[in-house]
């Protein structure tokens, strides 16, 4: 597969009123992963903010582009419609899917009560690996803010976020992986809309706050208290800035149950499974 243009040289091209100008046609040795390819980079292409929120997705110029026919294009569209990263009516060009607080609360609603859980299930699993590749998300975290790379960013975040799921089985996590991706797209509208509010966040902080109450005692459901917060925190942050007098109820409720779920868990319960050597995390202050 062909290798995609930086994400800078893409916002230049975007800036210059093409969007695609900075996109390398797509290699694809066996055609018959058509679909899946286009579907791919379509995907990255929208997540990343490089096609834009209400965006029109012309099948002549996606077509020249990414080098690819129309046939596999046509099927590519239809499976982002069906996640919902796609609008399209009959006879109608398909849109990006514009920014849709209804969708944002669905999303995150869905990954407080999958993610709280997931944790629930990873935290009596945690080795001491689990804990350093975590510290190392939050160093490429600390990297990209002072750089401002939003891409190195979101790679460091995902990563982070996926090791306090590690433990919570292949369809568990892919589930929320899903739904991560999902939630990055209203991230990086945030971020493209005010660039300033974004970096001066301190989300390195925020999330080396979640990672020590996740490890500071196993027999604790701190932890899985401070992800629901987390998540629900970051979707109230966005809501507030792209619709401020939406009641983002959706979240609210979600919340409380997680919090009631962590609440609820007897210790007995809790602590089954815990191998008798876990060590809590009790220091994690030092950064490099």
């Amino acid at each position: 597969m062909a290798k995609v243009t930086s994400l800078a040289s893409r916002r230049v091209a975007a800036r210059a009123g093409d969007p695609l100008a900075g996109v390398e046609p797509l290699s694809i040795p066996d055609k018959r992963r058509s679909r899946l390819a286009v579907h791919e980079r379509l995907r990255q292409l929208i997540l990343d903010g490089t096609l834009a929120p209400g965006s029109v997705l012309s099948q002549l110029q996606l077509s020249q582009a990414l080098g690819v026919s129309r046939t596999p294009l046509r099927e590519a569209l239809r499976m982002l419609q069906e996640e919902g990263l796609v609008d399209a009516e009959p006879n109608h060009r398909a849109l990006v899917k514009g920014f849709d607080s209804s969708d944002l609360e669905s999303v995150y609603s869905t990954r407080i009560l999958l993610e709280s859980f997931g944790v629930a299930l990873t935290i009596p699993t945690l080795t001491a690996d689990d804990i350093a590749a975590a510290e190392d998300a939050l160093y490429r975290t600390r990297s990209a803010i002072v750089h401002e790379d939003f891409a190195e960013w979101k790679q460091a975040h995902r990563d982070f976020h996926r090791v306090l799921v590690r433990g919570a089985g292949d369809q568990l996590v892919q589930l929320i992986e899903v739904q991560a991706e999902r939630a990055e797209r209203y991230l990086r509208f945030y971020q493209l809309r005010d660039t300033r509010a974004w970096w001066s966040r301190d989300t390195e902080a925020e999330h080396r706050d979640l990672l020590e109450a996740i490890t500071q005692d196993p027999t604790s459901r701190d932890g899985v208290a401070a992800v629901g917060r987390h998540l629900a925190r970051t979707a109230l942050w966005v809501i507030a800035e792209a619709e401020p007098e939406r009641d983002p109820f959706p979240i609210r409720l979600a919340l409380q149950m997680a919090l009631s779920a962590a609440a609820a868990g007897d210790q007995a319960t809790w602590t089954k499974g815990i191998p008798a050597d876990t060590t809590p995390v009790r220091d994690l202050s030092t950064t490099r």
